[in-house]
């Protein structure tokens, strides 16, 4: 077997060729890491998004039943204090008679 003798030359050649590969990975891995940085944020801002569409959705729903539910009370408020009810709340449980006006006797009171 006959060992060959490799000559400076050719060294600085090899080693030039190889920092160019180098320099070239370098800028290609650069461009790599940008991308797939921009990929990852628009990954994480859609996810987010989603998150708080979700929320918005839910928070709407929310809303909707508390206002179906307010109207509903509202309704039941009406009905209650109406003053035909009150009347005959009033003649039929607590068996009171209505007033005459003219029967009532107004006290002044000086101030």
């Amino acid at each position: 077997m006959r060992a060959y003798k490799v000559k400076s030359n050719q060294k600085v050649g090899v080693l030039t060729e190889v920092k160019r590969d180098l320099t070239v990975i370098k800028k290609y891995f650069l461009y790599f890491f940008l991308i797939v940085s921009l990929i990852s944020f628009l990954i994480y801002y859609n996810t987010m998004y989603i998150k708080k569409e979700k929320t918005i959705i839910q928070l709407t729903k929310q809303k909707n039943i508390l206002l179906v539910e307010n109207l509903k009370l509202e309704r039941d408020i009406t009905i209650l204090s109406s003053p035909k009810r009150i009347e005959i709340l009033a003649k039929e449980k607590l068996h009171m008679i209505p007033v005459d006006y003219d029967s009532i006797k107004f006290i002044p009171i000086d101030e």
